[in-house]
């Protein structure tokens, strides 16, 4: 006896009955949408959480998704301070299945708001240093050289 199971990106896991141990279903009568958004450190933390919840609300209350959302989003705020960014998390209960799609479709409204509003998100960036006292190459050198050398 086995159970077969078919993956998201379509392969498909026989896996003999005895050797399950453990079983989790994301589709049980609800499902969350957990989504994380990190914010750059120079946007305005407080106007970027209020654009979340805005959107976030707005999700809810649309009719063409408003059926796949059980209940108000919920806004944890932020969520960890990470090398690059803020981390907020968003947590949506929507019906089975159906969380996948709404987190698509919240972040592609948030992309566009933090567009329209100027909300940068965070993005991986590294500085170098050459030690004390010395200007990074971009800079230029740490002292002007000596014209008569």
């Amino acid at each position: 006896r086995v159970t077969t199971l078919r993956g998201l990106d379509g392969s498909v896991h026989v896996i003999p009955n005895g050797s399950i141990t453990q079983v989790t279903v994301a589709s049980k009568e609800w499902s969350r949408s957990v989504v994380d958004v990190e914010i750059a450190y120079g946007a305005d933390l407080e106007h970027a959480l209020k654009v979340v919840e805005e959107e976030a609300t707005a999700l809810t209350r649309e009719l063409g998704w408003s059926w796949r959302i059980s209940g108000p989003p919920e806004v944890t705020g932020v969520e960890a301070l990470r090398a690059t960014g803020v981390l907020v998390r968003v947590l949506f209960k929507t019906l089975p299945k159906e969380q996948w799609g709404v987190g698509r479709e919240f972040l592609r409204r948030l992309k566009l708001r933090f567009d329209a509003e100027g909300i940068a998100v965070a993005t991986p960036r590294t500085t170098l240093y050459w030690g004390e006292g010395q200007n990074p190459a971009l800079n230029g050198p740490a002292e002007k050289p000596d014209p008569e050398r």
